[in-house]
């Protein structure tokens, strides 16, 4: 091999050298920008979950605790709920309260269970609920089994108080037939968690029954946290549904999660909006038995059979 190749050769290496160097910063810069991209991903979330809002964005109240369908793993136990409705007395008391307290304004309100329609006598909780917050959006949250056995009381009543018809559209229903119903009484119809763009789907949102997971972490990564669905029961405000309705679950399995005066506030202690906005902006002890990194969609929706391990954690999983 001649000198000139073998400087050409030597001159190749070189470059061979410096590319790899530069392919590994640039490695290595992908790497800190997907390292630095993460941490703001993590403040982000840290903010959002911990920043009070400067209002109430949402309330659900159930009109009946159980249910005429039995979904798999839901979020409300309702499927495991003994007969139970809401007493129009109490609700009118606390909802008084409640708009004392913030102005009389609630960004959605949403009248559901359960399944509301199971209520002997529904329509009060309409005029109530308008005339308590009259600027809200109030939502009747349904599976819209029974939507076609309400009478044309049922149907006036929704579209004088101006409540928003949002059933979830569950696969085995003529939803034809109801947006016809709707259409025809003038009601707004309004397909609760755009179920109308996208198949409703089963969902799996295990407890750990040990009380195991730590509480501040699994705060930062629920999807219910700091106001999304806190839910007004007999005067107690909680941060999310499980912690309202976890009754429900020890009673049908013989289990004691506790809830403790920590997990909600009692609305007629309670002295300011600013309280209750703090409240959702921060984990409760109940959190310590949620995890959230284990909570997924199972895909098609389904039935459930009542079953221990559509609630709970899997040993595999621990």
């Amino acid at each position: 091999m001649s000198d000139i190749d073998n400087e050409i050769l030597k001159e190749l290496q070189d470059v061979k050298g410096r590319l790899s160097g530069v392919q590994q910063a640039l490695q290595l810069q992908r790497v800190q920008q997907s390292m630095a991209s993460s941490k703001l991903a993590q403040l982000e979330m840290f903010v959002e979950k911990t920043t009070p809002m400067g209002y109430m964005r949402a309330l659900e109240l159930h009109l009946a605790d159980h249910c005429n369908f039995s979904c798999s793993g839901c979020s409300h136990y309702s499927p495991l709920a003994e007969e139970s409705f809401a007493d129009i007395a109490e609700f009118e008391r606390d909802l008084t309260r409640l708009a004392e307290l913030n102005g009389g304004y609630i960004g959605e309100m949403r009248l559901m269970g359960g399944e509301p329609l199971l209520h002997p006598n529904i329509t009060p909780f309409f005029e109530v609920s308008r005339r308590l917050f009259p600027d809200s959006d109030i939502l009747l949250v349904t599976n819209g089994a029974l939507l076609m056995k309400q009478d044309n009381n049922f149907w006036d009543a929704i579209k004088q108080n101006r409540i928003i018809l949002s059933p979830t559209k569950y696969p085995t229903i003529d939803w034809g037939k109801i947006e016809a119903y709707a259409n025809r009484f003038g009601v707004q119809l309004k397909y609760f968690e755009q179920t109308d763009k996208s198949k409703k789907e089963s969902h799996y949102y295990p407890i750990d029954i040990s009380g195991g997971q730590p509480a501040p972490a699994s705060f930062l990564r629920c999807k219910m946290a700091n106001g999304i669905c806190p839910l007004l029961q007999h005067g107690k405000l909680y941060p999310c549904s499980p912690a309202a309705n976890i009754r429900h679950f020890n009673k049908y399995f013989n289990k004691s999660l506790s809830i403790t005066e920590l997990d909600y506030l009692d609305i007629y202690k309670v002295g300011s909006l600013s309280e209750i906005l703090n409240f959702f902006a921060r984990p409760v002890p109940f959190c310590r038995y949620c995890a959230t990194t284990k909570q997924r969609s199972l895909g098609a929706f389904k039935m459930g059979a009542r079953d221990i391990n559509e609630w709970i954690l899997q040993g595999d999983e621990q």
